[in-house]
């Protein structure tokens, strides 16, 4: 089971999840496990909140 990483919300099976990563070199075998060890998760909610929150977002105009 994957734990968001801003709120600590566990994220169930057929939740919605995203995850911040580098592409990896080499072919994902286990991508569980893979993502467990290389990516950080987080929820639909936090991703909105860490969206609004960043600079790069404040720069853009609204449409």
């Amino acid at each position: 089971m994957f734990t968001c990483e801003n709120c600590g919300k566990p994220l169930q099976k057929r939740d919605n999840a995203y995850f911040l990563m580098q592409v990896p070199s080499r072919s994902l075998a286990e991508l569980q496990t893979f993502l467990k060890t290389n990516a950080v998760v987080y929820c639909p909610e936090c991703l909105e909140l860490i969206y609004r929150r960043s600079p790069s977002h404040q720069d853009q105009p609204t449409v």
